[in-house]
C-alpha cells in the first residue's frame, strides 16, 4: 500500500499473509485421505499462488467475491 499526503507519496506499507504453521500438514493429511483440495479465496491471483505454493496446493480459484464462494 502506498501512504500519501497532500498527493505526494510519503510511505510504503508492506502486508502478507502468513500460515498457521498447523496448514501445511492439514494439506497433506487431507491429501493422503484421498481428499482433492482446492484453494479458493478472495486474494488476487499472485497471492493466492504464493499462499497455495507453500502449502503444496495444485488447485486455486482466487479472485472470489464472498457471496460467490457459497456457489
Amino acid at each position: 500500500m502506498l501512504v500519501a499526503v497532500d498527493g505526494k507519496m510519503v510511505g510504503i506499507i508492506a502486508v502478507a499473509d502468513t500460515l498457521k504453521e498447523t496448514a501445511k500438514p492439514a494439506v497433506t493429511r487431507l491429501k493422503k485421505m484421498g481428499i482433492e483440495v482446492i484453494m479458493l479465496t478472495g486474494d488476487n491471483e499472485r497471492t493466492a499462488k504464493s499462499i497455495a505454493k507453500q502449502v503444496d496446493i495444485n488447485n486455486l480459484i482466487a479472485n472470489v467475491l464472498p457471496r460467490e464462494k457459497s456457489r
